[in-house]
């Protein structure tokens, strides 16, 4: 479960800043109630959309989780970008990169994204 505000702001020249903060609980099999802050600048624009974004998770509860169902005392920060550009009208390629830079309970590691971007185009 999930309670979460969001604020964005877009600017008319393409650049835009997103702010996005709430608590997450999981309630199965232990109460596990956390904080999240995501905050993604980045620019949208007809040629090309980029973004890079900083995450922070802190869990409530501290101590070392030792059961399947992780979370006890889990925190992280992460760093990511991505970029998508438009080859077609509704075909682009997309690029993206994520890592945790910083965390207890949680592995330090990094991904890389290359994706085929497919989008619905509504009547006009």
């Amino acid at each position: 479960m999930q309670a979460k505000g969001i604020a964005q702001y877009e600017w008319y020249s393409g650049p835009f800043v997103h702010l996005q903060s709430g608590v997450e609980m999981r309630i199965s099999p232990d109460f596990l109630p956390s904080i999240t802050v995501l905050l993604r600048v980045g620019y949208a624009g007809k040629y090309i959309f980029a973004e890079a974004w900083f995450e922070y998770f802190q869990s409530i509860n501290s101590g070392v989780d030792q059961t399947v169902m992780a979370g006890n005392g889990s925190s992280w920060q992460k760093i990511g970008a991505s970029v998508y550009v438009p080859i077609f009208p509704a075909f682009g390629i997309s690029l993206g990169t994520a890592h945790i830079i910083k965390g207890s309970n949680i592995g330090l590691s990094s991904r890389y994204s290359l994706a085929a971007v497919y989008r619905f185009l509504g009547r006009k």
